[in-house]
């Protein structure tokens, strides 16, 4: 057992690094792909990592992964694409920490909630239905308040960290 834990904790690692490490890439077809009607699926995945301290940590996040963030808050992530998006889902996955009360996924640009964790989970996936989402802004658009940002509280005094991953449409 002790085994398969310390290789979940070395994949978990490794692939921690390659959200951290990941050149920055738009969501597009490769060069020279068939034009089509559908729209790209893409996902982005972003590393929240913070302390377990019994406070909300939306203020507290440092905020990893491969596209460049421009913005006031370091705890928030903001536009990426240069062109409108439709978010379409939004994932969860708690690696590290102890135990949380919650986390929420919010966007703060349109209301607030997109996905929900209660207590003592570490995994939600949230899917909008199909032909729904939420549009947000190309990076030549964002505003101050054009972010997404990640709720939530943990105990314990450890680290935690939280994927945070989107799930958009690109026309």
């Amino acid at each position: 057992m002790k085994r398969i834990v310390w290789a979940y904790a070395i994949a978990a690692g490794f692939f921690a690094l390659q959200v951290i490490a990941a050149p920055p890439v738009a969501c597009r077809p490769p060069p020279g792909a068939p034009k089509s009607n559908t729209a790209m699926y893409c996902g982005v995945t972003f590393l929240m990592t913070g302390k377990c301290d019994n406070s909300d940590q939306v203020y507290k996040w440092t905020v990893g992964g491969g596209l460049p963030m421009k913005g006031k808050h370091a705890y928030a992530i903001y536009p990426w694409e240069d062109v409108w998006i439709t978010i379409r889902g939004i994932e969860l996955t708690q690696i590290s920490g102890g135990p949380a009360t919650y986390w929420m996924a919010g966007i703060n640009h349109y209301g607030d909630v997109l996905a929900y964790v209660g207590p003592n989970q570490r995994h939600t996936r949230h899917d909008f239905p199909a032909g729904t989402g939420v549009r947000w802004m190309p990076k030549s658009q964002q505003t101050e308040t054009s972010y997404l940002d990640l709720h939530g509280l943990c105990s314990g005094g450890e680290t935690v960290s939280v994927f945070f991953t989107i799930y958009y449409t690109v026309p």
